[in-house]
């Protein structure tokens, strides 16, 4: 659960990050599967400008042909659970 404090009138919310650390090393840190994506399409120096959609699938494919499994591509959590399911990502707090 999120930590909620008042400030004067405004509202801070500190989400709960997790640090998530890819197989070659980028560590990402994010408060969801869709955040976890967003930084991860913005990390690819090839593939920042195409649509997130398009570089999920992408990427999902270049996992296939250099690891050997599938990664589903339907949204992003069942994106981020293959990936963390196969060691390719292991998350920490």
């Amino acid at each position: 659960m999120p930590q909620v404090f008042f400030l004067s009138h405004k509202i801070v919310i500190f989400a709960h990050m997790i640090q998530y650390t890819l197989k070659g090393g980028s560590i990402i840190c994010a408060t969801s599967a869709k955040d976890f994506l967003q930084k991860l399409h913005r990390l690819s120096q090839s593939s920042h400008k195409m649509p997130e959609n398009e570089f999920l699938k992408r990427f999902a494919n270049r996992v296939a042909m250099s690891e050997g499994y599938s990664v589903r591509t339907d949204n992003p959590g069942v994106f981020l659970a293959d990936l963390l399911a196969h060691g390719f990502v292991t998350a920490s707090r």
